[in-house]
């Protein structure tokens, strides 16, 4: 042994997902989860950038498809919708 394995070997430490498998953690409800992180206000691009850290990310996703044609966030632009 070189030391250079930082000492997870034989300590039960879990193995990382390969390719696009979702990050499972034993016991936690992921969607209750999601919901609660959720209404904390983080944002979905951000959950779904941490669930699946090999997979695309939420900058690769908007460079694919681009902006909405109705820019319903900017309410200088006139697309946001009134919180009345």
């Amino acid at each position: 042994m070189d030391g250079r394995d930082g000492g997870a070997s034989g300590t039960g430490a879990t193995e990382l997902p390969d390719g696009d498998e979702p990050v499972v953690v034993a016991g936690v409800d992921a969607a209750r989860h999601a919901q609660e992180l959720l209404a904390e206000h983080v944002p979905l691009a951000l959950i779904a950038d941490l669930l699946t850290p090999t997979g695309d990310t939420s900058a690769e996703i908007l460079a694919s498809e681009g902006l909405p044609e109705d820019a319903w966030w900017d309410e200088r632009e006139g697309g946001g919708a009134s919180h009345a």
